[in-house]
């Protein structure tokens, strides 16, 4: 009898292993979710900061330009009344506003390609977390069968091809089953 108790209690242990470890597959798998999602939701808030930025950028340029219009008009000016000193003054600031705008411009269109490729991207990565999250739906569900039936884990180690599938659905088809020869001779 001893050794058949010392049986049985390996026989539970390992049962209870079994289900642990399948407990320990869920939590893995969740986490990795988890880990994706917060993932993406960073990129998406660079993307925020970023198309925040353009428009500030923006903003500046406009600005620029129109610093630029003024300082134009007062280096005319200046040149009309022969200030020369004014005119120098004007046109000192006039060009530091132009490098300024040129090089914002060129920021900005770094900033503008950088945020199409960006949106770009995340498009294709919330589709794929999409679908990430529907493997792991999937995943959790099989794991929980198991959990509920064991005897289900020589099934779910299986992996079928679609391959496969369209190779039995099409032999299916070209002959019938012995149930339905059966069914149809009744």
């Amino acid at each position: 009898m001893s050794i058949l108790r010392r049986f049985i209690r390996l026989a539970k242990a390992d049962a209870h292993g079994v289900l642990d470890s399948l407990e320990d597959r869920t939590l893995v798998i969740r986490q990795a979710l988890r880990d994706a999602e917060q993932a993406l939701e960073h990129r998406h808030a660079h993307h925020a900061e970023l198309a925040a930025r353009i428009a500030a950028d923006e903003r500046m340029l406009l600005r620029l330009a129109q610093r630029e219009t003024t300082l134009d008009a007062d280096i005319a000016l200046a040149m009309q009344r022969d200030a020369e000193e004014l005119a120098r003054f004007s046109t000192r600031q006039w060009i530091a506003a132009r490098k300024r705008r040129e090089s914002l411009e060129r920021e900005l269109e770094d900033a503008r390609r950088e945020h199409a490729e960006l949106t770009r991207k995340l498009a294709v990565q919330d589709r794929e977390l999409e679908e990430l999250r529907q493997q792991a739906e999937v995943e959790i569900a099989q794991q929980q069968a198991l959990e509920r039936d064991p005897a289900l884990e020589s099934l779910s180690g299986a992996t079928v091809r679609d391959e496969e599938i369209e190779l039995e659905l099409l032999r299916r088809r070209a002959t019938p089953t012995p149930r339905a020869t059966v069914e149809s001779r009744s």
